[in-house]
């Protein structure tokens, strides 16, 4: 008997298979900008700079920049009647912070008005099969994030079918807003793995993923999109867009 896991992997091989071969319906958009969340998650910033990131994220018109929890609230705060939304990670990039830190982390993220919240999940609990730990740990998130939009990164290249599938599915009983495929700290999705990622979240659910900032990440960008990416985050968003190389610059 066919199991659930392998009609998921079978449907999401041959919506892979589509994306790439140009087959599959691209959403109607006017401009790619606009599914981008600006990641910088560095150790140090001036006010100088979170300003030129919001303005920058403003005239690009990216969806989100994500920054690390200390300037979250600060760029919420001067965008808070922009159409750009401001995100922050918490246990990134490891997700092996102790629940009781993660929770913690995720109530002091929710004080900055209008912060979305990247949670790392812990990719251990998943190894080690703890997947009623995991679903408990991620329903604990939930409830310390309140109203707040949360999502889990997932490192889809550390997991093999059936422990992303057990991931979405915990997401799902969690109330997450989104999946987002790894951190890129340890790989970067395929268009197999957002496919799969796709077809195993409910369609209330967002997919995201994390794509590589280079010319490899161009590319890939409307096959990612195809395969089932709502958003897409990066580091260098013009390279990602495909930017003249004179505005890289």
């Amino acid at each position: 008997m066919t199991t659930d896991i392998e009609l998921l992997s079978k449907k999401a091989g041959r919506q892979a298979a589509l994306a790439e071969a140009g087959l599959a319906d691209l959403p109607r958009e006017a401009d790619p900008a606009g599914r981008i969340e600006w990641v910088r998650l560095r150790p140090f910033f001036t006010g100088d700079d979170i300003r030129e990131m919001c303005d920058e994220a403003l005239l690009r018109g990216y969806r989100c920049i994500s920054l690390p929890l200390p300037w979250a609230a600060e760029a919420a705060s001067l965008l808070h009647s922009a159409p750009v939304r401001v995100s922050t990670a918490v246990s990134f990039p490891l997700g092996t912070s102790p629940q009781e830190a993660k929770v913690l982390e995720t109530k002091s993220a929710r004080m900055g008005e209008n912060v979305d919240i990247n949670v790392v999940l812990p990719v251990y609990r998943l190894a080690a099969g703890d997947k009623s730990g995991l679903r408990a740990e991620m329903e604990n998130i939930r409830e310390a994030a309140e109203g707040a939009v949360l999502s889990f990164y997932v490192e889809t290249p550390m997991l093999d079918d059936e422990k992303i599938i057990s991931a979405v599915r915990s997401a799902e009983m969690a109330r997450a807003d989104r999946v987002i495929g790894g951190t890129g700290v340890f790989g970067f999705p395929t268009i197999r793995d957002v496919a799969l990622l796709r077809c195993a979240a409910p369609d209330w659910m967002e997919v995201g993923t994390a794509v590589e900032s280079t010319a490899k990440g161009a590319r890939l960008l409307p096959f990612l999109v195809a395969a089932g990416a709502g958003s897409i985050l990066a580091e260098n968003p013009p390279l990602v867009l495909g930017a003249p190389e004179t505005e890289k610059e």
